[in-house]
């Protein structure tokens, strides 16, 4: 494996650890998940939805770029959202003229955990697509020229750049391609809300608003119990004194202290809570 990819690989497990073990192994895989999993697993579309014939599909599952569940791969084939996605994903890839061996390398990088959820064709997809329903934050699929691949949140793609850890890449805005729908078709996805749930809506969307907003964020959390909604904010500060005069700003909030090779950096966490009936 090359420098660059080792750097690539590390830098993502250094900047993206903590926040993918709690959010990955933490929830995704957990009981609280199964409203996600079910909304991208769920077999909805055909192969006619994609504007892709059988025939391509076939010497894509014959080159390993994409999985047949079929039994003895005969039958009618039904498509996840997890499926268009990557039928959209290996279109746009092949539109940049990118080799199917490549692409098959793309594959095998988003396999990865797919041991992990026999149910799942594509696990770490699954995952954000899911993420991607409930997070403001755009996630990138990066693509090096070789087809080595990783998923990543937008502030971690601006922070590995910054390093200088990615120069020729194609990256892939999953979440406009999952707001756009597959092959430009609308999303699948309705909200129906009343006035009340609206205005409930509009308040939280404030809230994430005005979270965005503040330097150093590096998270947003939302937990929903009963009537209440928690949202934590996560900022990395790089000194003491501006940690301490953010932690007076805040109503409730705390404090932690990490470090990177010599240098100390403070997470302050910032937690509000909302009230779903306003």
């Amino acid at each position: 494996m090359s420098t660059e990819l080792n750097d690539i690989d590390t830098a993502s497990l250094l900047l993206e650890s903590d926040w993918f073990d709690q959010y990955f192994f933490g929830y995704f895989l957990s009981s609280d998940a199964d409203t996600f999993k079910k909304f991208v697993r769920k077999k909805r579309f055909r192969i006619s939805d994609e504007n892709l014939s059988p025939r391509v599909l076939n010497h894509w599952i014959k080159e390993g770029i994409f999985h047949d569940d079929r039994q003895d791969n005969k039958g009618w084939m039904a498509l996840s959202l997890t499926d268009a996605i990557l039928i959209t994903i290996i279109k746009k890839l092949r539109s940049f003229g990118m080799s199917l061996s490549k692409i098959k390398k793309m594959r095998e990088c988003l396999d990865r955990y797919n041991e992990m959820d026999k149910e799942s064709r594509c696990l770490l997809l699954d995952f954000y697509l899911a993420f991607g329903q409930v997070s403001l934050e755009p996630v990138q699929l990066i693509v090096l020229e070789n087809g080595h691949s990783i998923i990543v949140r937008q502030q971690i793609l601006n922070e590995m750049l910054q390093m200088g850890v990615l120069t020729d890449y194609i990256a892939l805005d999953l979440n406009a391609i999952l707001a756009k729908g597959a092959n430009d078709r609308p999303n699948m996805t309705k909200y129906v809300a009343t006035e009340k749930e609206e205005l409930i809506r509009t308040e939280l969307e404030k809230e994430i608003q005005n979270s965005l907003q503040k330097d150093g964020l590096q998270n947003i959390n939302i937990k929903i119990k009963d009537k209440d909604y928690t949202v934590t904010s996560e900022m990395l500060i790089k000194d003491k004194v501006s940690a301490n005069a953010l932690m007076n700003l805040c109503a409730v909030a705390k404090m932690e202290v990490t470090k990177n090779k010599t240098k100390k950096f403070y997470k302050v966490k910032e937690i509000k809570h909302l009230k779903k009936n306003g």
